[in-house]
């Protein structure tokens, strides 16, 4: 579910927004502004980045949740057999998100116009 709301902060971030604390306007257009903050926050880059700089920013964040929530869903697996379907289809999902949405992602965002 994290990973599905950073993937909708993104794409409120292609949304101009004003100078001033950017971190904070930005993170007001998303649908959870306190893990917006939180996951902007505690990335350094995010003091002098402009909209697309903190989309990438959160791109990063995903891939390095990757291995973590790969891990959780497994352990899900093994602890929670009866949830089968419904890890499946987060799991689905997520790898969705990591594998095409977030390169394509990561790409749309460094390309110059």
């Amino acid at each position: 579910m994290i990973m599905v709301k950073m993937m909708m902060m993104m794409m409120a971030m292609v949304v101009g927004v004003a100078m001033g604390n950017i971190v904070d306007k930005t993170c007001k257009q998303t649908p959870d502004y306190t893990l917006c903050l939180s996951l902007l926050r505690s990335d350094p880059r995010s003091s002098s980045a402009d909209t697309v700089g903190l989309a990438l920013i959160l791109v990063d964040k995903i891939k390095a949740l990757r291995a973590e929530t790969v891990g959780q869903i497994n352990e899900a697996y093994k602890t929670k057999p009866m949830l089968k379907k419904p890890l499946d289809e987060c799991n689905m999902r997520y790898k969705t998100i990591v594998d095409v949405d977030r390169p394509h992602c990561h790409y749309s965002y460094q390309r110059k116009p």
